[in-house]
């Protein structure tokens, strides 16, 4: 019998040593995780005394010290056992409970040690009699009621979660009540059905019966998390996949609107440069007619100039990196000169297109640049959006402020169809565009109305819009200028003339398209400079390394060229063993014009970086000015 009683003993040890190593190596939920090695550890000792007990009971053979130790130790596990197991269950379920319930649950594992230690003495729950038998005392009924406490608590928060149905996955609930009816049922069958006399280990076999059921829930659990968690990431990969593509499709959208767009508004100084053009094919012996098409070709090639600067004040824009470069302008010439603009325009479509201005002090201290693209876009829009007979009118006023500055409003005010109520909230957004069957063969804006606010904003502006469909629209800007104490033509009578000339300067230009060279080189020996011609950044090189030290004044190198770019050869003159290879201005001439083209320019060496179409009267001043500096 005490054979039997020993083999199972040491097979249960051996299950819970088993599930303990099992339980380290697999669980990843710490919390759980340690309660459940706390509760191992309870139920082998649990299982280790109750087998000591039932061997000194059946072989009665122990000092009585010794059975007093041993059945003492035996009532201790036996108290905290169920108190570990309600513990463990509760983490399990996750049940939640207050601090006040926590605090007072304890009370019945301090009451049960107490009756535990009161024992020793006066044999209160257990004694052992001078024969040494074993004897349950007379508060024994009172010890195991409460102490199935903690076994009912478990059993209770079981129900408990499945009437409130705090989870909805049944299987777990159905987990949780096994796991806490199984001790439950074996301290009752074990107190209550089996005799004193009789030795059976029920309980403990239980016991470990529910710390492996405990186990193999928890697997199951952390199995099924996995599962769900390597769902969860199955589907936000797919769902980041369907925001790539997404997003990529846009992208493709957004550049194909984006070319569209800026093919429609080239077209407005493009269509005032050709017609000017033909102007002069047909009366080229009309002097006063040809020199009004060209000023009037030349303002509209800087209203396309600002058009693709725009591109690229883009990424400025959006990193706040866009400065102003405020300089006097005249706000009556700069109006004006929207009329010769727009004349072709307004001619193909019919419009009618009037400028009233009402302002005192027309000379204002603001970016002019700027401000005409804004204006430029928004007059753009109200040609686009207006049916053949319309009418577009662009109205500038001055409400005076004090200190020198003024308010000054740009209305334009068209009859044209209109902007819906709920567009207007997302008109200032990059490429939007109101769906509308009166608009479907137009166009949007250039490149929309967004980077008009954003310039709007930077020049610290304001923008009302007053539309509705049908009824035309009317776009107020409004911006708070400085006043300066001059005109146009009082500055261009005041300014000194600048000295643009160049006789007697050795300029080396490289330049591998022949149009621009013809026109650069037309423009530098106009200006009395001795010019050398290179196709290639090589030649350029050669020439450079064949002239006697300081025989060239400046170079001027284009950037993409055959054979060597402009900044190879720019390195490699920089490079050169001659005083002069680092003292000479190198100026860049090119249609790379972004800020990255700008950095790379410099850290080969370039003095300064001008981009194409070249402003060739500030080319040569720029000239004059290194060359005065350098002692020319």
């Amino acid at each position: 019998m005490v054979a039997n009683y020993l083999t199972g003993t040491a097979f249960m040890l051996i299950v819970l040593l088993i599930l303990f190593i099992k339980i380290c190596n697999d669980m990843n939920q710490e919390k759980i995780k340690r309660m459940y090695q706390i509760l191992d550890v309870v139920a082998a000792l649990y299982v280790l005394l109750d087998a000591m007990f039932a061997a000194s009971l059946l072989l009665r053979q122990q000092q009585i010290l010794v059975l007093r130790l041993i059945v003492f130790l035996f009532f201790i596990v036996y108290v905290i056992t169920p108190f570990v197991w309600q513990l463990f269950v509760r983490s399990y379920m996750e049940a939640p409970h207050g601090r006040l319930f926590r605090v007072l649950e304890k009370l019945p594992l301090i009451l049960l040690l107490a009756m535990v230690f009161i024992s020793l003495k006066n044999g209160y729950v257990w004694e052992i009699s001078e024969s040494g038998e074993y004897m349950r005392g007379r508060g024994f009924q009172l010890f195991t009621a409460i102490n199935l406490f903690y076994y009912l608590e478990a059993f209770g928060n079981g129900i408990y979660i499945l009437y409130r149905k705090m989870y909805r996955k049944d299987h777990y609930l159905l987990q949780s009540l096994i796991l806490s009816t199984l001790p439950l049922m074996a301290i009752l069958v074990n107190t209550y059905l089996i005799p004193l006399q009789m030795t059976y280990p029920l309980q403990p076999f239980c016991l470990v019966l529910g710390t492996l059921s405990a186990y193999l829930f928890m697997a199951d659990r952390q199995k099924t998390l996995l599962e769900e968690q390597h769902n969860a990431s199955l589907n936000q990969a797919l769902e980041l996949e369907k925001e790539a593509s997404r997003k990529a499709a846009e992208a493709g959208a957004v550049k194909s609107v984006f070319l569209a767009n800026m093919s429609h508004d080239i077209r407005t100084p493009i269509n005032a440069i050709l017609g000017f053009a033909d102007t002069i094919a047909r009366h080229p012996d009309d002097e006063a007619r040809v020199w009004d098409s060209v000023m009037k070709i030349k303002s509209s090639g800087h209203v396309l100039l600002n058009l693709i600067n725009d591109v690229l004040d883009l990424s400025k824009i959006e990193n706040d990196k866009l400065q102003l470069k405020e300089a006097p302008a005249d706000l009556n010439e700069l109006t004006e000169g929207f009329r010769e603009l727009f004349r072709p325009a307004m001619m193909q479509g019919e419009l009618d297109f009037e400028i009233h201005r009402n302002v005192l002090h027309p000379s204002v201290l603001c970016d002019e640049g700027k401000l005409q693209r804004i204006l430029v876009n928004i007059i753009n829009n109200a040609v686009k959006f207006t049916p053949k007979g319309g009418r577009i009118v662009l109205s500038v006023s001055e409400r005076p402020e004090g200190n020198n500055r003024g308010i000054y409003e740009f209305l334009v005010r068209d009859t044209g169809i209109g902007i819906s109520k709920e567009f207007q909230t997302h008109i200032f957004e990059a490429f939007e565009q109101e769906q509308s069957s009166m608009i479907s063969n137009t166009s949007g804006a250039g490149l929309g109305l967004s980077i008009v606010k954003k310039l709007a904003d930077l020049m610290k502006g304001t923008i009302e819009i007053d539309s509705a469909p049908g009824e035309g629209t009317a776009i107020k800007i409004s911006f708070p200028f400085f006043r300066t104490q001059e005109n146009a033509d009082s500055r261009i009578a005041e300014d000194p003339p600048a000295v643009t000339d160049l006789s007697g300067m050795k300029i080396l230009l490289a330049e591998d398209n022949e149009l621009n060279r013809e026109i650069a080189l037309a423009i530098l020996e106009e200006k009395g400079a001795e010019v050398t011609c290179a196709v290639n950044g090589k030649e350029a090189l050669e020439c450079f390394a064949e002239s006697p030290e300081g025989f060239y004044d400046v170079i001027l190198m284009d950037i993409m060229m055959p054979v060597m770019d402009g900044l190879q050869a720019t390195r490699e003159i920089r490079a050169r063993k001659r005083p002069d290879a680092q003292a000479i201005p190198i100026f860049a001439m090119t249609a790379n014009a972004f800020q990255e083209d700008i950095r790379k320019s410099r850290e080969a060496g370039i003095t300064e970086h001008f981009s194409k179409p070249l402003d060739y009267e500030m080319l040569v001043r720029k000239i004059r000015e290194m060359n005065r500096v350098a002692g020319v």
